[in-house]
């Protein structure tokens, strides 16, 4: 129960003033009063309003309710709006109270029975005022059905019954003006050993204007405030807003009080109010902790109790996707499931084998079946137990794997399958990913992604393990954590074994050695620092290596190996054995073998040899001086690195061989079909040739080919860091170093995988720094990759809209392209035309599609092929006066469908966006918006998780609409608009050029500063005048210096003038008005009829 209610500001609500004038007489005059109110609309010649006051009994929640097929406003001070509707459902209710505050139990019952009914809003009329706890349970009430809660108290309407002049309800005015009433109530739990405030906030506005807030908490040493110190609110005139914030204590050191300050220029009552000091008490739990991951836990055992299923889980390394599972089989022992694990291995084939045998141990399939995964898992039954198959890492599945698990999913199987894997770009190519995407959108109800902790769940996991822990460890490793509770087992094992802690029990530990954890230094920062400390233990704790070599050689084998090889080689291996899984490095898997007990040690062994001679010499001779022992479980290319470690290069380039044949006999990097496992070897077998000089073609093309898998099957991200390796290697080789050509090719690369990575700046000053190149020497460059650089320098001046600069890299790169006679390449660049001409000349940009298309006819691209069918929908969507949705949205479903399977990620990206249009377009009510809602989440899900973020700010934007479509709370769209705005910066795209509309930055800047106008023109000129362009620099100083002295309003006021009326009148912004802008003729915006946004698309 919360606190009683508290007031910030004056309430101008007077309380029992209408006496007698209660009950059904008030519901008959607020009848009258909206009769009176809607009059003009009840007097029209085609009725398109109807209005009814219900009997007095058996009204099923409502005293007056009204039909209406037009729009509403000024009903109580309040609009009501169709929202693209034929008509809308008002339910009035009316209650009159002599008391001070209606009950929660006087409105809560017709609240119920109203939801369920077919309306729109709910207008709760009142002599009165409600309590913002009340309020909130009535606003969910109603939202969980999408039916909008209208609040008319006691003082709007009073203000509303003397605008109309209505002497039936006598209803004084409070004397003075008021605006803002902020009233608040406080509801106090406890949560991991600590004081938990809930604040709701009631904020009232009763002016004219929508109002905008601050809310910012001042006593943040001590306290936090819903993870965020600034929150920002917009209300509507004459309604309300009602917020729920969290506030936690953190610290004691600094002032006691929770104080928090009220920001608005309209508000004139006491800005601060304080919540005063608190009682900590502690609470113990069970180890397994987080709610996602006992949500997860809980659904999934739902799921094969009831039925065979196909489960999903995705996460991060170290998050407890391993937990889970065995939460999992715990609570399903000894019931009638029997589970099979298998950790899937960069050799798919030896694990599947693996699985096969073990299920024909347990007589799960018959010994005859192939060793093909459709056939074991079709396959598979039992008919008295229940069998669930888990298939972890599956991060390492390769193509053929992964499309067999799809096909799998068309058919009933007798078993469950749990498959898991990481999400966290750690390991994994693009096909993988686009199948994580797959099941996100296609098995959404049987994919689960795990989170990370919240912050009270890894505090309460640290205080549940150590008795007594000091308040300063407490934060610290909390904070170290980064809420990952791997961070916090292996912190926990570090304290076994330097004895700071000891075991109490089961589950908790205590502090025996007071110094050093009272230390603030003792803290590694993070999860490797962690594991270094351990390791230092081991080593320090024995006379011998062999503890660390058997870790070592775990590495080797991909975190799993064999116990019959382990006890071949080691004498001792027993005692090995037992000290390793005493201490938690190790424990035993299936079919015999030993593995590191988490994932995350087999990452920190790999990169610790990776980067120690010492230790790449050591475990490498003991495996190739035992060849018998080790090398039937290992691959030629492990085979062929751990020769290189010790330098036997013949051998090493005899097991490479392969690789280095299929680089070799690739002349065009771009064309050819690869094969992206080859990518974790290339750099190995760079080192193998990096000294013979009669090989330095061969050494361009693998690290050419290592930076093309990364730009176009991994992430932009990783080719850059590649790109960077490649100049580390270039710096220390006199070969690639005096080879300016291939210096260049990277150097392309890099450009073309910094503006996939959206980062516009970096990328233009590298290709402009080898324009300059070209400009003093030609012969410099390979011909591909100076078309390149052409191409991308159009790209990048299309993008900032100077239309000049990017045509003539345009008429540059088509010349070279004929020059060079290359079909592929000129449709590279008339695809490139085309994006420069798409707003300036419909005509023009159609013509250069349709050339594109005809290069590519015979071309073994699919992918470009799609994308450029992709763009002449898009045409059609803006040019095409009579376009069809329909269609274009069926065409667009089977390209991303196609692109989904194929791992064309940016078709599957755009393609996206192309079908939350068309369903745009074609919705007729909420819930088709909502759909579009669910495009534009999976199509940003996508742009995130398969690393390319260039299209998240069109998504954003079109999200933007939908929510004003919606009319979804002001301060929700707010979040988005301000969220397109942040994208736009981050991608340099407020930088707007030469102003002359190339790109579709200008037109979202535009729907930004349509957004703003309707708050103030104080909070546009703000936005707006950080927007950039050719020419005005200077400018921007002066802005930058009147802003830091507040002078907002005066910041290039004329210029700034001129855009608030267009955007007053929805026109587009900043565009140089004498370009050929305003005299093209041939040229259609795309732009919701509602809202009269614009739409992007690109």
């Amino acid at each position: 129960m919360a606190r009683k209610t508290e007031t910030i500001g004056t309430d101008p609500n007077r309380y029992s003033v209408l006496k007698n004038e209660l009950g059904q007489y008030f519901e008959d005059q607020i009848f009258n009063l909206t009769t009176l109110a809607l009059k003009k609309y009840l007097n029209m010649p085609n009725k398109k309003i109807f209005l009814k006051q219900t009997p007095r009994i058996g009204d099923n929640g409502k005293d007056i309710t009204i039909k209406s097929k037009i729009n509403i406003n000024d009903l109580f001070l309040q609009n009501f709006q169709l929202h693209n509707k034929n008509e809308i459902n008002i339910y009035i209710e009316c209650k009159s109270t002599n008391q001070k505050m209606l009950t929660f139990n006087s409105i809560i019952t017709n609240v119920i029975k109203s939801k369920y009914d077919y309306i729109d809003y709910f207008v709760l009329v009142t002599n009165s005022s409600i309590i913002p706890e009340t309020y909130l349970s009535l606003y969910k009430e109603l939202k969980s059905q999408n039916i909008e809660f209208i609040l008319v108290d006691q003082y709007i309407l009073s203000l509303y019954v003397h605008q109309l002049n209505f002497k039936e309800l006598n209803l004084p005015l409070y004397n003075n003006k008021v605006n803002i009433c902020l009233k608040y109530q406080v509801l106090q739990t406890k949560l991991l050993g600590k004081v938990k405030y809930k604040v709701f906030m009631l904020f009232r506005n009763y002016t004219e204007k929508m109002q905008f807030i601050d809310i910012k908490l001042l006593t943040n040493e001590n306290w936090i405030m819903s993870d965020n110190t600034n929150i920002k609110i917009l209300v509507s005139p004459y309604s309300s807003m009602i917020k729920e914030y969290d506030f936690e204590q953190v610290s004691y050191d600094g002032v006691d009080d929770l104080k928090v300050l009220i920001d608005n220029e309209e508000y004139d009552g006491n800005p601060v109010f304080s919540i005063k000091g608190i009682n900590i008490q502690q609470n113990f739990i069970t180890p397994f902790l987080g709610e996602n991951h006992n949500d997860i836990k809980t659904a999934i055992i739902k799921s094969v109790r009831q039925a065979p299923s196909f489960i999903y889980i995705w996460g991060e390394a170290g998050i407890g996707k391993s937990r889970i599972i065995e939460e999992i089989d715990k609570e399903l022992d000894g019931s009638n499931f029997d589970i099979k694990y298998i950790e899937l291995k960069q050799n798919n084939d030896k694990s599947i084998k693996y699985l096969k045998n073990d299920l024909i141990k347990n007589n799960i399939i018959e010994d005859n079946i192939s060793d093909n995964l459709i056939d074991i898992l079709k396959n598979s039954k039992n008919d008295y137990r229940n069998i669930i198959i888990i298939i972890d890492d599956f991060h390492n599945a390769n193509l053929k794997t992964i499309r067999q698990i799809r096909e799998l999913n068309k058919v009933n199987l007798d078993i469950s399958i749990i498959i898991c894997g990481r999400n966290d770009y750690s390991e994994g190519t693009s096909n993988y990913y686009s199948f994580i995407q797959w099941t996100l959108e296609n098995k959404r109800e049987n994919t689960y992604e795990v989170k990370h902790f919240k912050s009270k769940d890894t505090m309460y996991l640290i205080k549940t393990l150590i008795n007594n822990i000091p308040t300063e460890a407490l934060k610290k490793i909390s904070i170290c954590s980064k809420n990952n509770p791997q961070f916090i087992i292996q912190f926990i094992e570090y304290l076994l074994e330097t004895d700071i802690v000891k075991i109490v029990n089961r589950n908790t530990l205590g502090i025996i050695n007071i110094d050093s954890f009272n230390s603030k230094n003792f803290i590694p920062n993070k999860l490797e620092n962690l594991y270094s400390c351990r390791l230092n233990n081991l080593l320090n704790s024995f006379d011998n290596d062999n503890y660390v070599n058997l870790l070592f050689l775990l590495s080797v084998f991909d975190g799993k190996i064999s116990s019959s090889i382990l006890s071949n080689y080691f004498k001792n291996y027993d005692i090995l054995i037992e000290e390793l899984v005493k201490r938690r490095y190790i424990k035993f898997g299936e079919m015999y073998t030993v593995k590191f007990t988490h994932e995350s040690q087999l990452v920190f062994f790999t990169h610790l040899i990776n980067k120690n001679r010492k230790y790449k010499e050591t475990v490498a001779n003991i495996i190739i001086n035992n060849k018998d022992i080790f090398f039937d479980d290992l691959s030629n290319e492990k085979i062929g690195r751990l020769y290189l470690w010790i330098k036997e290069f013949n051998s090493a380039k005899q097991s490479f061989n392969t690789i280095i044949q299929q680089v070799k006999n690739t002349s065009n990097i771009s064309n050819f079909n690869i094969d992206t496992s080859i990518y974790k070897y290339l750099f190995d077998i760079y080192e193998l040739f990096k000294n013979d000089k009669n090989n330095m073609y061969l050494l361009e093309q693998i690290l050419k080919t290592r930076v093309y898998i990364a730009l176009h099957h991994l992430t932009p991200i990783k080719a850059i860091e590649d790109c960077n390796k490649c100049y580390d290697f270039i710096k220390k080789n006199r070969g690639l170093k005096s080879n300016i050509k291939f210096i260049n090719s990277i150097k392309s690369l890099q450009a073309h995988a910094l503006l996939n990575a959206g980062h516009l700046l970096d990328g233009e000053l590298i290709l402009k720094e080898l324009l300059s190149t070209w400009l003093i020497n030609n012969d410099d460059f390979e011909s591909h990759s100076f078309f390149d650089v052409l191409d991308r320098l159009s790209a990048i001046y299309i993008k900032y809209n100077c239309f000049e600069l990017a045509e003539n890299y345009n008429k540059l790169e088509i010349m070279y392209a004929n020059n060079l006679q290359d079909d592929s390449l000129l449709a590279i660049a008339y695809r490139t035309k085309s994006k420069l001409y798409f707003y300036q000349d419909g005509n023009k940009a159609k013509d250069c599609l349709e050339k594109v298309s005809n290069l590519y006819i015979n071309s073994s691209s699919e992918r470009i092929q799609l994308s450029n069918q992709l763009s002449i929908l898009i045409y059609e969507m803006h040019y095409n006066d009579n376009c069809n949705w329909q269609e274009i949205k069926t065409e667009a479903e089977k390209i991303k469908d196609n692109a989904s399977k194929k791992s064309y990620d940016m078709v599957l990206i755009r393609s996206y966006m192309i079908l939350a249009v068309c369903y745009l377009k074609l919705s007729k009510n909420n819930k088709d918006l909502r759909f579009v809602k669910k495009l534009i989440d999976d199509g940003i899900s996508a742009s995130i998780r398969l690393g390319i973020p260039g299209y998240i700010w069109q998504f954003y934007n079109l999200l933007a609409i939908v929510f004003l479509k919606l009319k979804k709370d002001s301060n929700e769209i707010f979040k988005v608009f301000e969220t397109i705005y942040y994208l736009l910066f981050e991608q340099n795209l407020l930088y707007i050029g030469n102003r002359l509309l190339c790109f579709g930055n200008i037109m979202v800047i535009s729907n930004i500063g349509f957004f703003y106008q309707k708050i103030s023109e104080k909070a546009f000129n703000e936005k707006m005048s950080t927007i950039t362009y050719s020419g005005n620099s200077l400018l921007q100083k002066q802005n930058k210096e009147s802003l830091d002295k507040g002078m907002v309003s005066k910041i290039n006021q004329e210029y700034l003038k001129k855009q608030f009326k267009l955007a007053e009148n929805k026109d587009v912004l900043f565009v140089d008005k004498t370009s050929l802008l305003s005299k093209n003729q041939n040229f259609h915006f795309l732009i919701d009829d509602e809202t009269h946004y614009f739409i992007v698309l690109s």
